[in-house]
């Protein structure tokens, strides 16, 4: 049956990619292809995913190649939702309905041909809620099967393997887990220790052995950056000793003139910031010590800076200053390797393009914003625990912790680190409506 609801998404995908062929690529795209044909590694674009890349072009050296697995792996996870929804009670109409609207969503349709890793791992994380719900709508006797073992076991390992803050995300849901389904613990034990394990493994001798770089470490210091620019760019309170420390990593000038409050790019990667970020990791907890007494002394200004680098995930209508990037428009042009766009049909990327552009300007609150998704998530996921008990939570709980990670440590304001918001949706909406028996949290 999943299968069955995976065709109407498989289809329309499918057309998507002949339109956008072989498929949509950014820099970032780029970023694995270059260590695809160099097989020089690093893991700041996620090292799993260049190799799944590597695979793939073994059998069809496309980018194509990805862009259909990334449509199929998509299809076939959402058909597996929309077969627990009816196992739960959900009429075929509705379940059918939610299929044709998962496919037509041009969202999914531009999303699924884009070559970035975050595709595949929002895949995982509304897996890893469709496993949850599948875990509360039989009151944990899910997990008493090997096979579904294996599959949140597969789920929760190549969620920590596609992006750095998967680790947190698995072990804080795990915990979730235990505190919920105590009868379960053997099997949610296991399982939390058996992936920890291979994660382990795969990122300490696998890693070692193909000799892969590791990310940045200054990726994680975006929110503290944006919160010096703000308080250095608008005159907050600092001490000489302060001043001094900050103007020694860049002029003060420089700060000024390279902060944007809504994207730490044009100081992270910029000369004057790359000459001088050594003094940041000679001594970090100098680093972090002088971050924490400038926020406490610049309360207002450092709470601004976090509120527009994250209005992404909380703000519904896009700010006058900000913006939203959603998908590349195309393939990076300034690419080395002559990869361009060739549409099977220029009717047909002529069509779609202009669809795709007019949600965008006339949709952009409804469709495009994800706080809009976010707020939807709370709003349902709230309304069946109204039903079903607190445990209902714990369905939502994969995508709520993901948002907060994002939250915490936002680059930009990409659609993409956030598009497993626009998924669960389709199963809080229908799950919203039913009913399970709850003895167990009313005794």
């Amino acid at each position: 049956m999943m299968i069955w609801y995976a065709i109407p998404s498989i289809i329309v995908w499918s057309i998507f990619l002949l339109a956008f062929f072989p498929g949509e690529m950014s820099p970032d795209s780029f970023s694995h292809w270059r260590q695809v044909q160099t097989h020089e590694f690093s893991n700041w674009q996620s090292v799993v995913y260049t190799w799944l890349m590597i695979g793939l072009t073994n059998i069809w050296d496309s980018p194509a190649s990805i862009g259909l697995v990334q449509i199929v792996t998509l299809s076939l996870v959402f058909g597996y939702g929309m077969y627990r929804l009816q196992k739960a009670g959900i009429p075929p109409l509705y379940t059918w309905m939610m299929a044709g609207l998962f496919a037509l969503s041009p969202i999914n349709g531009i999303f699924s041909i884009i070559i970035w890793k975050d595709i595949l791992y929002s895949t995982f994380i509304f897996l890893l809620s469709l496993i949850a719900f599948a875990i509360f709508a039989t009151r944990g006797k899910w997990l008493n099967s090997w096979g579904h073992l294996f599959l949140f076991g597969f789920t929760s390992l190549a969620i920590l393997l596609l992006r750095s803050t998967g680790i947190a995300l698995f072990i804080l849901f795990s915990i979730l887990l235990l505190f919920s389904y105590r009868n379960y613990l053997k099997q949610i034990a296991g399982s939390l220790a058996g992936v920890l394990v291979l994660y382990f493994i795969v990122s300490g001798p696998v890693y070692d052995y193909f000799e892969v770089k590791p990310s940045d470490p200054n990726e994680a210091l975006g929110m503290p950056t944006q919160q010096i620019a703000r308080i250095i760019t608008y005159d907050g309170h600092l001490t000489e000793e302060q001043e001094n420390y900050y103007f020694s990593i860049m002029p003060k000038e420089k700060w000024i003139e390279l902060y944007d409050p809504y994207i730490t790019d044009p100081i992270k990667f910029s000369g004057p910031y790359s000459a001088g970020r050594h003094v940041i990791f000679e001594d970090l907890g100098r680093y972090f010590s002088n971050w924490f007494k400038i926020v406490m002394q610049n309360p207002r200004l450092a709470v601004e800076a976090t509120l527009k680098q994250t209005s992404l995930v909380w703000q519904i209508n896009e700010p006058e200053d900000g913006y939203t990037n959603l998908w590349p428009g195309g393939i990076y042009r300034h690419n080395t390797y002559g990869i361009t766009q060739e549409p099977v049909s220029v009717e047909l990327h002529h069509r779609l393009n202009e669809w795709l552009v007019w949600t965008e300007e006339k949709l952009k609150e409804l469709i495009w914003r994800p706080a809009t998704y976010l707020f939807t998530v709370i709003l349902l996921t709230f309304a069946a625990s109204l039903k079903n008990g607190w445990r209902a939570w714990v369905v939502a709980t994969p995508v709520l912790l993901n948002t907060l990670a994002i939250f915490a440590a936002m680059p930009a304001q990409d659609f993409r680190y956030l598009y497993s918001l626009s998924m669960v949706p389709f199963l809080l909406l229908p799950f919203s409506f039913l009913t399970f028996q709850t003895v167990d949290e009313k005794t």
